[in-house]
């Protein structure tokens, strides 16, 4: 759950979609996480830790060989 959002902090967040998994990756720049969403059933599926803030932040789908 993210609380007391900080809208200086809020601006500097990114949205990522990755249609496929039908998941959201978004980043929490005051705690340095990246949080992966479950579109089907709202829920976290991750919260990965960061040492930094990133500036630039892109999904890159990588298709598997079958």
């Amino acid at each position: 759950m993210i609380a007391n959002v900080n809208s200086t902090e809020l601006a500097k967040s990114h949205l990522v979609v990755n249609a496929a998994a039908d998941t959201v990756f978004l980043n929490d720049t005051q705690v340095k996480t990246i949080v992966e969403l479950d579109l089907n059933n709202l829920k976290i599926k991750q919260i990965i830790q960061l040492n930094c803030v990133a500036n630039i932040f892109t999904w890159l789908d990588v298709a598997k060989v079958s």
